[in-house]
């Protein structure tokens, strides 16, 4: 279950894209993460995915329309070091999803 101060920011990916399209565009950090129903992180959607989104699209599933690829960091010693390099090489990311070992979404880093 992903912990209660993360909601805003994660989508199930069986939701509606319409869905993480609202939760992305109201998020502080600007992405949406999709999790599956053990909250296995499985793509983002950022703000800047939704200008060339289609609105045919808005038909799909948040699974369908994520980012597979998206920047991610892993829990773990020097997290915010290894969070501000990230965030010092792609300026344009403002959270990026922190994972465990499993893949779990366990925590977000914002940029600011």
């Amino acid at each position: 279950m992903t912990v209660e101060y993360l909601k805003n920011i994660v989508i199930q990916a069986e939701e509606p894209a319409s869905a993480a399209l609202w939760k992305t565009v109201k998020s502080l950090g600007g992405t949406c993460c999709v999790v599956d129903r053990e909250d296995r992180f499985l793509g983002a959607l950022t703000a800047a995915d939704f200008p060339v989104f289609h609105s045919s699209r808005l038909q799909a599933q948040a699974g369908e329309v994520c980012n597979p690829e998206a920047q991610r960091i892993a829990e773990g010693p020097d997290l915010y070091l290894r969070a501000k390099r990230v965030f010092e090489q792609f300026p344009r990311i403002m959270l990026l999803p922190v994972l465990d070992r499993e893949g779990m979404l366990v925590d977000a880093v914002f940029k600011f």
